[in-house]
């Protein structure tokens, strides 16, 4: 068991043609197998190898994992709304929020949540959870820059407690849970 651990160490290091005939021998060693069964594992191992080569994912790229044209805005509902306009009126992004089924914005008031939620949201907090807002805003053109408006609006921001960041689908990447 302790030599497949070494092999199984050997071929993620991708010394894998190494770790394959150490493969081999250690079959033909224990099982004083046949040539022609020894060639089949080589064989399929190959394939295996280059179907797996030809496969592997490429872990998706950040802009797969985010909705292209959404960008998320948290922080005091008077800022934040000052930071949309300012950047509507200052620069080219555009900024609509996006509006659900019924027509109505997706925004998130903690003042409009149940008291005992305000109550314990409220300790995670520097200002009045009253006061919090999540803005779910939308960029215009042809061809929106999540990145580009985030640097924007985290400019526009400075040091008001606003956080800016895309709209993840599974949550930030680097979240196991998401």
């Amino acid at each position: 068991m302790r030599y497949l651990t070494y092999l199984a160490r050997f071929y993620l290091t991708r010394r894998w043609l190494l770790a394959l005939l150490l493969l081999i021998g250690i079959v033909a060693a224990v099982l004083e197998a046949p040539l022609w069964l020894l060639l089949l594992i080589l064989l399929l191992l190959l394939l295996l190898i280059l179907f797996r080569q030809q496969i592997a994912p490429n872990f998706y790229p950040q802009e797969e994992y985010l909705v292209p044209d959404q960008v998320i805005l948290s922080g005091p509902t008077a800022v934040v709304n000052q930071i949309i306009e300012t950047a509507n009126r200052q620069t080219n992004l555009q900024l609509e929020e996006v509006h659900d089924a019924a027509n109505q914005p997706m925004r998130l008031t903690f003042g409009s949540l149940p008291p005992a939620v305000v109550d314990c949201l409220s300790g995670c907090y520097e200002f009045a959870s009253q006061d919090f807002v999540i803005v779910l805003v939308r960029l215009g053109g042809a061809r929106p820059d999540v990145s580009r408006a985030i640097r924007i609006l985290q400019q526009l921001a400075g040091g008001n407690r606003v956080r800016v960041e895309p709209n993840w689908l599974t949550g930030s990447p680097w979240d196991v849970g998401g």
